[in-house]
């Protein structure tokens, strides 16, 4: 009887989703080429910093023409020093460090010595979406482009992104967090703020065309209103809010003594203003960018630097800029 029951919902289930892997399919035959260009960036921009993409010089590589130009075709025994190399513990050779190296996979060595192939996260990752997509396995391939707009985290190794969505990042740091977590970012801003992100995007590739807006809880609407405005279809989803901590009662003595203050946002602005107040602002001020520094500026703040770019790695240089080093 429950198989009598289950039947249809089972069916109904494995129909809708391989419909959706369908579409995806189809969505991304059409474009082949494009869809192998941004495949070949995308892995190029993934690999610049190892020394093998410093070798060939992948992170100035912007098409499939520079690439055929700069990188030579190899067999494995070219590539077989590199290779030894990991397999003796070092890294940032052909995959970041941040890649998790799980294993080799070894060749049977009936025609050679046996050839090592490494094997990681992201790796296996690509092939469970690839098996996933091309098996109608259910998951999500309604929308055509995926937006963080900050920095956060993501399980390593976990996440798996469906084939025919493009993922895009509001700036390095977004971006080095969806890699960290497996994640192929598409398109990055030039530009760590809303403005950049949406002359990025640009128009919608299609009527319809969807976009899932993954932000902070409380924000500006320039980039919803703006995505809306070029005609896309929009989800603004909460994806996470920043909440001002309770009261450490020696947090007052130390801002007392500071010599300097770092902004990430606005809303650490107005929490320190709310908490300490203008008086007890330090003489040196910095803001992670223009959004956080006019939002300071704006309410009688005297910021002395922006960082640029706006990371922290650039908010801790305007910084010693400011102060000198130590």
């Amino acid at each position: 009887m429950y198989t009598t029951l289950l039947a249809p919902i089972v069916y109904g289930w494995a129909r809708l989703n391989g419909v959706r892997a369908r579409r995806a399919f189809l969505r991304g035959a059409g474009e082949c080429a494009e869809t192998q260009r941004r495949a070949l960036l995308r892995k190029l921009r993934w690999a610049a910093g190892t020394e093998y993409g410093r070798r060939f010089g992948f992170a100035a590589i912007r098409s499939p023409g520079d690439y055929r130009k700069a990188v030579p075709i190899v067999d494995y025994h070219a590539l077989s020093p590199f290779v030894e190399r990991i397999v003796a513990g070092e890294p940032n050779v052909l995959f970041p460090p941040r890649e998790k190296l799980l294993m080799f996979a070894m060749s049977s060595g009936t025609t050679a010595r046996p050839k090592y192939v490494p094997v990681t996260g992201r790796f296996l990752a690509e092939l469970d979406a690839a098996d996933a997509q091309t098996n109608g396995v259910g998951r999500p391939t309604d929308r055509d482009q995926v937006a963080p707009n900050r920095g956060g985290s993501l399980p390593a190794g976990g996440a798996v992104m469906p084939a025919g969505i493009a993922l895009a990042a509001i700036g390095p740091g977004t971006e080095a967090a969806l890699s960290e977590g497996g994640l192929d970012v598409d398109l990055v801003a030039d530009r760590a703020v809303a403005e950049s992100l949406l002359e990025a995007l640009g128009d919608p590739p299609s009527s319809g065309a969807r976009l899932l807006l993954a932000r902070a809880e409380v924000g500006r609407d320039v980039l919803p209103e703006g995505l809306i405005a070029r005609g896309w279809a929009v989800d603004d989803a909460a994806a996470y809010r920043t909440v001002t901590p309770p009261p450490d009662p020696d947090l007052g003595a130390k801002v007392a003594q500071a010599d300097a203050v770092a902004f990430t946002s606005s809303s650490t602005v107005t929490g320190f203003l709310s908490r300490f107040g203008i008086d007890a602002m330090p003489p040196v001020v910095a803001c992670i960018g223009p959004i956080s520094a006019t939002t300071a500026r704006n309410l009688g703040v005297d910021v002395d630097a922006e960082a640029d770019p706006h990371t922290l790695p650039g908010l801790t240089a305007a910084l010693i800029g400011c102060l000198g080093p130590a």
